[in-house]
């Protein structure tokens, strides 16, 4: 979850839309994190939520960039 928040201004908004965006991406599971799962001696519960964290953090990045610019 903390790497869903990183290099994230702090407001409440934004973290609750990480959070959001974490639970979103660590239930569906995209193609390749679910793949990560498979992993043996636990590494694939804890990879499969560092790439969930990385794609809400993506997509957050993506969305603050796109508010920024398009001047929503």
């Amino acid at each position: 979850m903390l790497i869903s928040i990183l290099l994230i201004a702090k407001s409440i908004n934004l973290y609750l839309a990480a959070f959001i965006l974490f639970r979103f991406f660590d239930v569906v599971k995209p193609p390749p994190l679910r793949n990560l799962e498979r992993l043996r001696y636990g590494w694939g519960v804890t990879s499969d939520d560092v790439g969930a964290g990385l794609y809400a953090n993506i997509c957050l990045q993506l969305l603050l960039y796109l508010k920024s610019t398009i001047q929503i």
